[in-house]
C-alpha cells in the first residue's frame, strides 16, 4: 500500500501543562493526493500476475487520540492512533484506513 496525503488536524490537549500524563483527541481533514495498493499472490507453482487499485484523489475526515507522558524535564514519551476514511464518505464502500504512531521528544 502507498499513500501521498496531506492533513490538517486540530488537536485539543487535556489536563495541565505541567501534568504527567497529557492525553489528545483531534479531528481534521486529510486530502489524499495518491493511494495505490499492489496484490499479488504466490503459491508452490510462483507468484501470480500483480493486481494495482488506484483510488482517484479525494478530501476525507480523519480523527485520532492519544497521550504524552513526561519522562523527565527534557525527555517525553507521544503515543497515538490516527484513522481516516479511504474514500470519500458519499462514495460506496466506506472504509476506514487506520495508523499508530510512537515518538521519542528530546528537548534540549
Amino acid at each position: 500500500m502507498y499513500y501521498k496525503t496531506a492533513g490538517l488536524d486540530f488537536i485539543l490537549t487535556i489536563g495541565e501543562r505541567e501534568a504527567t500524563i497529557r492525553p489528545y483527541v483531534k479531528l481534521g481533514v486529510v486530502y489524499i493526493f495518491e493511494k495505490r495498493i499492489l496484490d499479488q499472490y504466490r503459491d508452490a507453482g510462483g507468484p501470480y500476475p500483480a493486481t494495482e487499485i488506484k483510488d482517484s484523489p479525494a478530501l476525507v475526515p480523519s480523527g485520532g487520540i492519544g497521550f504524552k507522558l513526561i519522562l523527565s524535564k527534557n525527555w517525553s514519551l507521544k503515543v497515538g492512533a490516527e484513522a481516516w476514511t479511504s474514500r470519500p464518505v458519499n462514495e460506496q464502500p466506506v472504509t476506514v484506513d487506520y495508523s499508530g504512531k510512537a515518538g521519542l521528544s528530546w528537548m534540549f
